[in-house]
């Protein structure tokens, strides 16, 4: 469900994104950010526990999310026009 998620966004949000100006694309792109390591730290304290019983360390889930976040946003806002 959320690869099918994540999929449409990736290929719907680029084009939107640019429709900013620039600031509002950078402002976008730091809130997003923001609400996405905001959301990994909560998982990552609150379910550790889960985390852990299924074999994935805090910090290793975090590691992963970083990679994620960097691979997302380099999808979601690339800016193709000045």
């Amino acid at each position: 469900d959320e690869t099918v998620h994540v999929s449409f966004h990736a290929d719907t949000l680029p084009d939107q994104l640019r429709r900013f100006p620039r600031p509002v694309h950078a402002l976008s792109r730091v809130l997003w950010s923001t609400l996405v390591l905001g959301a990994a730290l909560v998982v990552a304290k609150d379910h550790g526990r889960l985390l852990a019983h299924v074999g994935v360390p805090r910090r290793r889930f975090l590691r992963q999310v970083l990679s994620d976040h960097r691979r997302i946003v380099a999808a979601l806002f690339r800016r193709s026009v000045p």
